[in-house]
């Protein structure tokens, strides 16, 4: 009997030497596979690792930009959804419209930076939301971008095989530097323009309020009126100009009262064109000439000069013969209009209304040959087609035309209507206001207020309406059902 074994286990030997060649071959094609992997995605981590600190660096770059000086940062042009406009810096830190390359182990970097918007809520005072812009209410309710608060990307690309990939990363820089400006006297002077680079105890204007009882502190001048303080200009000596941030006062409230502000802003030291010049009458161009009595001074009246509000003239003009009030509210007698309501109307710098004479009576602003200014319902206004009138032109800030009196005939207001100016250079104006100041609220108009909700608490200025502008004004109102609140401090805060 033959034994097979042998070879019968010889061929088994063959086969599985043939099956381990074909396992073998598997593995070693799968380590190789896995290797090749292993090797590429440590390549990849080390191109990621070297990319996110040139992402940082250049992001961390930007940031010391802009807070040594925010204009090189936020006038850049912004990327959008749909445009991207990629900066970078040069080897000095100087910005440059442009991408840049790095090279590290032998990769090449592309880095660019992007500057985007961001809208807040509250007006751009609040949180910040990726919802578009809307308009603002005088509640301060509504949408808006917030100028000092940009949104800055730092991004990284490099070639991987046929792709590129990228590391980016992202910070919300804010204008974060904070300047105080704290007013805490006006027992000064009235009338003085400015600029002042120091708060002091000077203002521009102020109707109905007490500025020296009590020492240091503003109160209204009648208990349950109201009243209104002008500031002086004030410079912040910040040539690109600075972000207005918040207002906010401290003193006695009292029950039933309020205290809210206003602001203008501008590159100009004497405020931006556009809207009525308002304030008081000039300390060297306050004359107006009548040939019967001469002279009117519609600046050296007790108390303060003769001052242009938004609405009307308050106060009154002085001469031999009596005052001339121009308004029944603040004679200087007090207020006498439960007897005869009267007052020159002011409309964008065109007035009309009447002043008052003992002596000689009524003194018309605007009229013709059949009638002077009448009331409809709400203030005096023009007849149809007056033939004179008394004006302010918004580039000079000096009034012209002429008034009439039944008795001592016309008053001129500027020597260039009747010529003589070679002879008598005569005029009236508006003391620093030859390109206007405009004061207004949340909303943009001069119709809305920042209202705090008490002494001690600031309020939120609408940086939109006032960015990078170098010069500022505000103006506090005080009102009152009974006692005046005491506003001892006004503060505000801005940034470089």
């Amino acid at each position: 009997m033959k034994n097979f074994s042998t070879k019968n286990n010889g061929g088994q030997s063959l086969i599985e030497v043939l099956i381990a060649v074909s396992i073998g071959a598997l593995i070693i094609g799968s380590a190789a596979g896995s290797l090749i992997f292993t090797v590429r995605s440590n390549q990849q981590n080390r191109a990621t690792d070297a990319a996110s600190p040139l992402a940082q660096e250049l992001l961390d770059n930007v940031r010391s930009i802009a807070e040594s000086k925010w204009q090189n940062i936020y006038n850049l042009t912004k990327t959008t959804g749909v445009t991207t406009y990629p900066y970078s810096l040069d080897d000095s830190l100087v910005i440059v419209a442009a991408s840049q390359q790095r090279t590290v182990n032998n990769i090449v970097y592309t880095r660019y930076f992007t500057v985007e918007n961001v809208n807040r809520d509250v007006c751009g005072a609040g949180t910040i939301t990726a919802s578009v812009e809307t308009s603002c209410s005088s509640l301060q309710i509504g949408i808006l971008q917030d100028p000092s608060t940009q949104k800055i990307t730092a991004k990284v690309t490099w070639p991987q095989g046929a792709t590129t990939a990228e590391v980016s990363v992202s910070e919300y820089l804010t204008r974060s530097k904070n300047e105080i400006n704290q007013f805490t006297d006006w027992s000064g002077s009235t009338g003085v323009v400015g600029p002042a680079t120091r708060p002091g105890k000077d203002y521009f204007s102020q109707s109905g309020l007490d500025a020296t009882t009590i020492p240091g502190a503003l109160q209204l001048l009648v208990p349950a009126s109201s009243g209104w303080l002008i500031s002086s200009t004030f410079d912040t000596e910040v040539t690109d100009g600075v972000a207005m941030n918040s207002l906010m006062w401290k003193g006695v409230p009292a029950g039933g009262s309020t205290v809210k502000f206003q602001l203008a802003s501008s590159n100009s030291s004497t405020g931006e064109a556009g809207g009525s010049p308002t304030g008081p009458i000039d300390s060297t161009d306050r004359y107006a000439w009548n040939d019967i009595i001469g002279w009117l001074d519609f600046y050296g009246a007790p108390g303060g000069p003769a001052v242009v509000a938004t609405a009307k003239m308050t106060r009154w003009a002085t001469s031999t013969d009596g005052d001339f009030a121009l308004d029944c509210a603040t004679t200087a007698v007090g207020d006498v209009c439960a007897t005869s309501n009267f007052y020159v109307s002011n409309n964008n710098g065109n007035l009309a209304g009447w002043a008052w004479n003992d002596a000689y009576g009524w003194v018309s602003f605007c009229g013709n040959s059949s009638s002077g200014s009448t009331w409809d319902g709400s203030t005096w206004i023009c007849p149809a087609s007056p033939t004179y009138q008394v004006t302010i032109t918004q580039a000079t800030a000096e009034f012209h035309g002429w008034a009439w009196n039944d008795i001592i005939g016309w008053i001129s207001f500027n020597c260039a209507e009747p010529g003589v100016c070679l002879t008598s250079n005569y005029k009236v104006k508006v003391a620093g206001a030859s390109s206007g100041w405009t004061y207004i609220g949340p909303d943009g108009s001069s119709s809305s207020f920042y209202i705090t909700t008490g002494q001690g608490a600031p309020v939120p200025i609408v940086t939109a309406h006032h960015n990078n502008k170098r010069y500022y004004r505000y103006k506090v109102y005080l009102e009152s059902t009974g006692a005046s609140p005491v506003v001892n401090d006004v503060i505000v805060n801005w940034s470089p």
